[in-house]
């Protein structure tokens, strides 16, 4: 009995901090692959790093309306980016602010882009354009994990207050 309680809570504590990994690593693939960010407006100018795919999202106050958006993109040098539209958004809540995916597409090189948006909502203030390094196999990766890691986490801590209960 006593080996069982030993081994269900190791299991709690090993899943619980491969947990708390995951959730860091999720955090920080996300911080760390922002390329740019600039307010909305019609016309954006930013700077890239690195060739490459990347996902354009847009940052805004909860129930901002931006179905409207429509956008258009080229390099400094005139070259027209095609920006795809996502079938199905990525959304990302906060308490107060939404982060929705917009468009891919893949900058030919790096250096300056010039963004020119439509259908921009009256109430504009507080809204982003956030361009990220385009990640989503590491993210539905880490997201899995957490995912895992939780249920094998909640299902080590039941059982063993369930063997601690029945000692």
């Amino acid at each position: 009995m006593e080996t069982r309680v030993i081994l269900l809570s190791g299991t709690a504590v090993l899943f619980g901090l491969a947990l708390l990994y995951s959730i860091y690593s999720l955090v920080r693939t996300m911080r760390n692959s922002l390329e740019a960010s600039v307010p909305l407006s019609a016309s954006m100018q930013f700077s890239l790093p690195a060739a490459g795919k990347k996902t354009l999202y847009i940052q805004g106050p909860r129930g901002a309306n931006l179905s409207r958006l429509k956008f258009s993109m080229k390099t400094s040098s005139g070259i027209q980016v095609e920006l795809k539209k996502i079938l199905v958004p990525v959304k990302v809540s906060g308490l107060s602010t939404v982060k929705l995916s917009f468009a891919d597409f893949e900058s030919p090189d790096r250096g300056d882009y010039l963004l020119d948006a439509s259908g921009i909502p009256e109430t504009k203030k507080d809204l982003k354009v956030l361009i990220y390094q385009k990640n989503t196999f590491t993210m539905i990766g880490l997201i899995m994990a957490i995912v895992f890691s939780s249920l094998i986490t909640i299902g080590s801590v039941v059982m063993t207050l369930i063997a601690l209960k029945h000692r």
